[in-house]
């Protein structure tokens, strides 16, 4: 039986398809709950998070919608059909936006892993979806990323904090800034994941837990902060609500750089920053991606672009030949 994850994703889209087509030729491909629910159990098998696996059920339960409408089986979907599936992501329709090019590209690579299931359960002969290519995607960098002197102008008017909110919001920047993690995986931070010197961050999505260092100052304060202020039987950043830590960390952020004359960044800017950072410094482009804990090496190389612009900046204001020029 389907779990309350798989009523949540594709449940509206396989509602609007008949269960059952019949033509001269016989009964037609109908998808069914039962090869979401196996697709299900093969994801739980290979040991998927929870929301990875609600993804990749969510694609597979709309191509399958697809499928049914245009009265095809898993089996036939040919390399052309996968990239025509493809293409009618990118247009709106039946009151569905557009998707972005990187939404469709991971909705791909969920499928290739659905496809991975049916050739394993005998359902399909091929993986066409391996074969699809994926769509180009627009590259962003982020508009304020601070420098490393304006993170350690940020830093000292941290360390004179004296309240428990200002201690509290101390650790985490130097945690956000030190690993490089997103917010989100702070959030979740328990007392258990804390080692000597490092921390577990456990990914809810995929597979890929990462055991990260932790600089020896930001160590140091998680320390303190675990002795005087965390409950031994809490998460390290509790709230009432998901996600009001993170907010309330990027609320203070915003008003601590304004009011430092900083360019305005939010929790997102210390990952950058410390990626970015790191290159600058010498940092190995692996190596960096472990720290991040990026599935693709090209997620990881847009960092190098925000340290090449970094050195152009340099380059131009203090190069003696800059200078002759300008």
């Amino acid at each position: 039986m389907a779990t309350q994850a798989l009523k949540k994703v594709g449940h509206e889209f396989l509602r609007e398809v008949p269960k059952k087509r019949t033509s001269a030729a016989g009964p037609l491909f109908s998808p069914s709950q039962a090869l979401l629910s196996g697709f299900e159990g093969w994801l739980r098998a290979k040991g998927y998070k929870p929301r990875g696996i609600a993804e990749k059920l969510h694609a597979a339960a709309c191509c399958l919608a697809y499928l049914a409408e245009r009265r095809l089986a898993p089996a036939e979907v040919t390399v052309r059909e996968a990239e025509t599936y493809r293409d009618s992501l990118r247009i709106a329709g039946s009151g569905r936006a557009a998707y972005t090019a990187a939404t469709v590209n991971v909705a791909l690579s969920n499928l290739r892993t659905f496809y991975r299931y049916l050739t394993s359960s005998g359902v399909a002969m091929g993986n066409p979806f391996r074969a699809a290519r994926r769509l180009r995607e627009a590259q962003h960098l982020p508009r304020a990323v601070p420098t490393p002197q304006e993170m350690g102008k940020l830093l000292a008017a941290l360390e004179s904090g004296t309240s428990r909110e200002e201690l509290t919001l101390w650790v985490a920047v130097e945690i956000l800034y030190g690993t490089g993690m997103r917010i989100s995986e702070l959030e979740a931070l328990t007392v258990g994941d804390v080692r000597e010197g490092a921390l577990l961050i456990r990914d809810d999505k995929d597979r890929q837990d990462r055991l990260v260092p932790l600089p020896e100052i930001a160590s140091e304060l998680l320390t303190l902060y675990r002795r005087y202020l965390v409950p031994a039987d809490r998460p390290l950043f509790a709230r009432a609500r998901p996600r009001a830590f993170g907010k309330w960390v990027g609320t203070r952020l915003e008003s601590l750089s304004k009011s430092l004359s900083l360019p305005r960044f939010g929790c997102h800017s210390l990952r950058y920053a410390c990626a970015t950072h790191l290159f600058t410094a010498g940092a190995d482009l692996r190596q960096v991606q472990a720290l991040l804990g990026h599935r693709r090496l090209k997620t990881t190389e847009a960092y190098t672009r925000l340290a090449i612009e970094d050195l152009k900046s340099v380059l131009e204001a203090h190069h003696p030949r800059e200078r002759i020029t300008s």
